[in-house]
């Protein structure tokens, strides 16, 4: 395909979807981006991890050095890794585009009658003669139904409560603000006093703790950005089924909503102050030899809503592949689903853009059977690194 650009249509204009169509553009390329979602979608306010590599990345681009400078980054730890909110990314990624996005399309059929593959879309338009199908849609995404692309479990799926809790302290820039900072923190301090009581008690009287033999919960992750904090927790087998019933029976109407939430936030508060305890239980013994799982003191802000979630550590059976002359490319959650433990939801989609934008290039003059080769051997070492650390993550916790 010599002198011929080719091209190519990025399907989810989440990070990895807007980071390929970047790359694409630094390279001279103007793919067409489609995204199941409104332009104005709510949500997303959950946290995530950047690695330095993935920083330096967007730093091409000045993502990283204007979110710094808004205050929306924050340090994460003193390897140079850092914390922000999803939609803050997304944001900021999309401010950085030259490329319009079209909203509330996706593709619902893809024929394969010709040389190359048409995309049929929801709002009843055709692109024809494809030449790269960049599928960054999600891990539920309807594209790798249609082409029968089915997802591989690689670790055992999960329950977790995801709790977001927000903090509704003031920033003090006054006697005022700092009187009501002081009177919020007193409250929250009188709260985490009272449930720490509630679940010695718990434990003492009837032995209703989280840690069985096997030590079946874990800390799952813990992100913290000045306001808001994201914490999930892996409960027992027993206390699992417990949450999940009271799900179904919400769903069938026959609990209430409220009855559901009151529940997350409680055994959400227990988990919290066990946590609390055997961190300091942990480091007492670290004092006299004894090495024990460091496990990360909760914070006690009030909670702002609870979830129960199911944790995925999976992959597609096929991360590149060709449709006659079309070369499919999945990225994101589309290519794998990572055990939020790890923190690198967002790393691995937005590192391989950088190799998506080498295959457009490429393409100009290889095969698409070669790219899809050489870009599965990339993508499959990124993917293997991120359930290695979920592997031992589990490990530690005692989670198989």
């Amino acid at each position: 395909m010599p002198n011929v650009t080719p091209n190519a249509v990025i399907l989810g204009a989440g990070p990895a979807g807007i980071a390929c169509a970047l790359e694409a553009s630094k390279m001279g390329f103007r793919p067409i981006i489609l995204e199941k979602r409104s332009e104005y979608a709510v949500g997303r306010v959950q946290q995530v991890i950047l690695d330095r590599q993935v920083l330096t990345q967007l730093e091409q681009f000045q993502i990283h050095s204007e979110l710094w400078q808004e205050g929306r980054v924050f340090s994460q730890d003193n390897r140079g890794n850092c914390t922000v909110r999803l939609a803050d990314l997304e944001q900021k990624m999309r401010s950085k585009l030259n490329i319009p996005i079209t909203y509330e399309d996706f593709v619902e059929k893809v024929s394969a009658d010709s040389e190359k593959v048409d995309l049929h879309l929801s709002t009843g338009k055709v692109i024809k003669c494809v030449d790269v199908i960049i599928n960054a849609e999600g891990y539920k995404s309807s594209t790798n139904k249609l082409l029968s692309n089915r997802r591989i479990e690689v670790l055992k799926e999960e329950t977790v409560v995801n709790s977001i809790l927000q903090d509704d302290r003031p920033a003090i820039t006054s006697v005022q603000t700092f009187c009501v900072a002081t009177g919020k923190t007193m409250r929250n301090i009188a709260y985490s006093i009272y449930d720490h009581v509630r679940y010695l008690f718990l434990l003492i009287f009837t032995g209703e703790h989280f840690f069985s033999k096997s030590r079946q919960i874990a800390l799952a992750i813990t992100l913290k950005t000045p306001g808001q904090h994201q914490v999930s927790f892996a409960f027992t087998q027993k206390k699992t089924a417990a949450l999940r019933h009271l799900q179904e029976e919400v769903r069938a109407g026959r609990a209430s909503q409220k009855s559901l939430d009151n529940m997350l936030h409680f055994w959400t508060r227990m988990a919290q102050c066990e946590v609390n305890i055997f961190a300091c239980l942990a480091a007492i013994g670290r004092l006299f030899g004894v090495n024990e799982p460091r496990f990360v003191t909760s914070s006690h802000i009030p909670i702002r809503s609870s979830t129960i979630v199911q944790i995925r550590s999976d992959k597609v059976a096929k991360s590149a592949f060709t449709i006659n002359k079309t070369l499919v490319l999945n990225t994101g959650d589309a290519l794998s689903a990572v055990d939020p433990s790890t923190g690198l939801g967002c790393n691995t989609g937005i590192d391989l853009a950088r190799h998506i934008g080498y295959a457009l290039s490429d393409l100009q003059w290889c095969s698409p059977s070669q790219i899809a080769l050489e870009y599965s051997a990339v993508s499959d070492v990124l993917i293997e690194r991120n359930h290695a650390i979920a592997r031992n993550i589990r490990q530690l916790v005692g989670i198989s």
